[in-house]
């Protein structure tokens, strides 16, 4: 599936910047009132998705006139999204993401929008990333094929389907957060993101 390949690739890049800058294990914390608050740097990506339903080549002849009506009233059908990623330093990794939206830049999406999906120095890759794009995957392939009825639908692999981040290098960015209960069971509400002084592979003064 094409979306394994971009997690990979969000996975090798995240440990590469980590790895070899001075914004590893920079996330800070204070207390105030009866919440943590944490701020340091963290890294943005965004995954473009899409999706496209064409009506499937079957020999007319074979087809009822029932069929044959069915099928000529299908057209192509195309579907976008994009879905955003938030990723702390090295240490407790944090991942928020935006799900599946429209919105093509992060920071058109409500902050509020932003859920926390893991929160673990090595369950972030499958939890945090591969699951979240694997749901953003099923869900547009799904969304491109609600106009037709279950007998005309298609096989994944049968659509035109692109997967690509939208933003190489990645963005590093200052992210602030606070540990909160919500119904939703997150552990951390992400509060604010802005640029960071640090960029993918360089400090800047």
């Amino acid at each position: 599936m094409p979306h394994i390949s971009v997690a990979n690739v969000i996975i090798n890049l995240y440990e590469s910047f980590f790895r070899h800058s001075e914004a590893n294990r920079s996330t800070t914390s204070t207390w105030s009132g009866f919440s943590l608050k944490y701020e340091g740097e963290a890294m943005l990506f965004s995954v473009s998705m899409s999706a496209t339903y064409m009506p499937p080549k079957l020999d007319q002849e074979d087809l009822s006139d029932e069929e044959l009506s069915k099928l000529w009233s299908l057209e192509r059908h195309d579907e976008y999204g994009t879905i955003h990623f938030v990723l702390t330093s090295p240490g407790y990794v944090s991942v928020w993401t935006t799900g599946l939206v429209t919105e093509s830049e992060p920071a058109l999406v409500p902050i509020d929008q932003w859920k926390n999906v893991s929160n673990h120095d090595s369950c972030w890759r499958t939890d945090g990333v591969d699951t979240s794009l694997s749901q953003a995957f099923c869900t547009i392939v799904n969304k491109c094929q609600e106009h037709v009825s279950e007998d005309m639908r298609r096989p994944f692999n049968d659509l035109i389907t692109h997967v690509t981040m939208r933003r190489n290098p990645p963005t590093v960015v200052h992210v602030w957060y606070e540990s909160t209960n919500t119904p939703l069971g997150e552990r951390y509400k992400l509060t604010r993101f802005e640029p960071s002084l640090y960029s993918f592979g360089v400090v800047e003064d």
